[in-house]
């Protein structure tokens, strides 16, 4: 398990040592998200487990992986308009989008 999440998260050995593996394990069993396979080394997600997971990966991709983009990319003048209606339709959506971060924001 360890060198899976060294592989995935570009880690070396160094950089997440035995003990600290140990201690995330223990306190996922002790959160009852994962749970230990009986007569074996291996863990797997728990039904509460599993929904965490699926509703973090659905956060990430949908809200914060967006907003983390938007807030980081390049952005053209804002009195630019686009030539093609495509491109016209994709401003507003960004201006719309733009426009409910700032209502979030206060």
């Amino acid at each position: 398990m360890r060198q899976t999440v060294l592989d995935q998260c570009g880690l070396k050995e160094k950089d997440y040592s035995l003990n600290q593996i140990r201690y995330d394990l223990r306190k996922l069993r002790l959160h009852g998200l994962i749970e230990r396979i009986p007569h074996t080394h291996a863990y797997r997600f728990t039904q509460r487990g599993q929904k965490l997971t699926l509703l973090l990966i659905q956060l990430r991709k949908r809200i914060y992986g967006p907003i983390a983009y938007g807030t980081l990319r390049h952005r053209p003048n804002k009195d630019h308009m686009p030539n093609s209606a495509f491109e016209r339709a994709c401003h507003k959506i960004d201006q719309a989008f733009d426009e409910a971060i700032e209502l979030l924001a206060a």
